[in-house]
């Protein structure tokens, strides 16, 4: 109906200057990290009246689409309802980091030192658990996680302050290693890489508003996380998801 509407109702010509709105974007600090300071240049550039209120990521993000809380969501997930619109924003891998003054920075890390580490985890809702300790049962090896926090810049403020080792998205801890004195090394695990989507519901397609916000989030992506990672994972759980992995998850609970 709405699209209907908008067919036969006459449009003036959209101009994104002329907004005056607010747009609610559930997202994680990874997330806002890599894209915030673009997405803020080019929204401040094309439409200045335009508020990005960004959101913590829900376990519910599906359902605050349909009902319109929210305007758009980014992440990774496993069952979504199959009337929902999806896009690949951008694609990210996992790395370590250490401190620079951590023993274990000087060389290559190998899987004995990095499960003789502590660990920090990356938890948004504080589950216990992910894609690293599930790859490492798979091995029948286990790691001595030690903190979990919900936000990516934390854990990285905390592993520069610690002996800890953190594993994390690679775009997040080169673009901070500097800020906070780390080393980035590879993990010692085959770990997929994975995209981070888009979601939004198809009542907003023919919005020229909404169409404004995701080609913004699009250009913002294209220009600050250039380059696809190959076979990177768009779901979380594989083709098979257990029964831990059958709800809507952040891409950065995995590790």
């Amino acid at each position: 109906l709405t699209r209907v509407r908008a067919l036969l109702s006459p449009q003036d010509a959209f101009e994104p200057r002329a907004l005056q709105r607010e747009f609610r974007v559930n997202a994680t600090d990874h997330v806002v990290t890599v894209l915030g300071s673009t997405l803020d240049t080019l929204a401040r550039r094309d439409a200045p009246g335009a508020l990005l209120r960004f959101l913590p990521t829900a376990t519910d993000d599906a359902a605050l689409l349909r009902e319109g809380s929210i305007d758009l969501a980014v992440g990774i997930y496993a069952d979504l309802p199959p009337e929902l619109r999806t896009r690949v924003l951008f694609t990210d891998r996992f790395v370590s980091v250490l401190r620079k003054s951590h023993p274990a920075a000087k060389a290559r890390l190998d899987l004995e030192t990095f499960l003789s580490l502590d660990h920090l985890q990356v938890a948004p809702r504080g589950k216990p658990g992910g894609y690293l300790d599930d790859l490492l049962a798979e091995r029948g090896k286990h790691r001595r996680v030690t903190r979990a926090v919900p936000y990516f810049l934390s854990a990285l403020q905390l592993v520069s302050e610690s002996y800890a080792v953190l594993t994390i998205s690679e775009r997040m801890a080169r673009r901070l290693a500097r800020t906070f004195d780390l080393v980035v090394l590879e993990t010692p695990l085959p770990l997929k890489p994975y995209a981070l989507s888009l979601l939004w519901h198809p009542r907003q397609d023919s919005s020229p508003d909404h169409a404004w916000l995701r080609q913004l989030f699009v250009t913002a992506a294209e220009t600050a996380a250039p380059g696809l990672h190959a076979g990177a994972k768009t779901r979380t759980g594989g083709s098979r998801p257990s029964r831990r992995t059958k709800r809507n998850v952040a891409a950065n609970e995995l590790a």
